[in-house]
């Protein structure tokens, strides 16, 4: 095809007429759609009506079959019907409703039963000599005031012995739940005041408000530990380069210690008390955290939680809350 160019032009303007020409032909786009038309895949296999189509067959099955069984009784009776049964055709019922009141009368006989249980004694006579019967064990070890503690507050009138003691070595509780599971049962812990007085105050301020959400249980090192976190109000903030603790008062000689570590303390800068409850007897860890509490009863608990909690990383498979807590003592 001829290229018609103003004769008068430059060749300047001839360049970019060309040049122009050449760009409309290259993006120039035909008017006719030449693709090819998409097929929808349910005109094309009609399922929606294959599934109609079944439905009316299975329907006209099922209408032709009790034809069939009526037609062969009047053929069987001679076109006599009779329409006194003599047996009663009753509906299939849902049995959910009397499972759930059978249920609920089952956990009414077990807390009465509970109840029972707690308030009864034996009465069994076992004929045997009183020194083998199993004897309730006590703590026969007499509460004695240290001497560094009277060393330190000599200039203040102490209160008297039971006050003193009470002041120096308060009772508190947990109470454990495995959420979406059971309840785990209650820990009861005494606790050290001389061991790390700021910290002792903390716990009985908690327990005393039962502050049970300030509590978190964050992981589980099933033969180890337990790491828990206290969250403290902002108006009893803990300074960590003023807290005061005493490494020797107590040992992790027994399960169920509590203790906290020292390289953790930067955590009261965020109003977290990060502390642990031992497993069993760590005897390695005297020395190096501060022990500030004991559990006086409850370390099956302890080990009834163990199965909850990833040996290397100490995550929980479940997750364990804390439903109550309280000062006893």
């Amino acid at each position: 095809m001829p290229i018609l160019v103003h004769p008068r032009l430059s060749e300047k303007k001839r360049k970019e007429s060309l040049q122009n020409y050449k760009n409309m032909i290259v993006e120039a786009k035909p008017r006719v759609v030449d693709m090819s038309p998409k097929l929808n895949v349910r005109n094309v296999l009609r399922a929606s009506s294959l599934r109609d189509d079944c439905e009316a067959f299975e329907r006209v099955r099922r209408m032709n079959n009790e034809l069939l069984r009526s037609i062969n009784i009047i053929s069987r009776i001679g076109g006599k019907l009779d329409t006194f049964r003599e047996k009663l055709f009753y509906s299939a019922r849902s049995r959910i409703p009397y499972m759930i009141l059978k249920n609920r009368h089952i956990e009414k006989d077990n807390a009465k039963f509970g109840q029972l249980l707690k308030t009864t004694g034996t009465t069994l006579d076992t004929h045997m000599a009183p020194h083998l019967l199993r004897q309730v064990r006590k703590d026969t070890v007499e509460f004695v005031i240290p001497a560094q503690i009277l060393a330190k507050y000599k200039q203040i009138e102490m209160p008297p012995y039971e006050q003193l003691r009470r002041l120096l070595r308060p009772v508190i509780y947990f109470d454990f739940y495995v959420k979406g599971l059971r309840p785990a049962g209650r820990i009861v812990i005494q606790l050290y005041t001389e061991a790390c007085p700021q910290v002792v105050l903390a716990f009985v301020r908690a327990c005393r408000n039962r502050d049970k959400n300030n509590i978190l249980v964050n992981r589980l090192f099933p033969g180890l530990w337990l790491d828990c976190c206290l969250l403290l109000p902002e108006g009893h903030k803990i300074k960590p380069n003023r807290i005061e603790y005493d490494i020797r008062a107590l040992d992790h000689n027994r399960p169920g210690t509590l203790s906290l570590s020292l390289d953790n303390l930067e955590a009261l800068n965020q109003n977290a008390l990060k502390f642990s409850m031992s497993l069993k007897p760590l005897s390695v860890l005297n020395g190096k955290r501060v022990a500030f509490g004991l559990a006086r009863s409850g370390t099956k608990v302890l080990d009834s939680m163990q199965v909850f909690g990833m040996k290397k990383s100490g995550k929980l498979t479940k997750s364990i809350i804390i439903s109550d807590i309280g000062l006893l003592v």
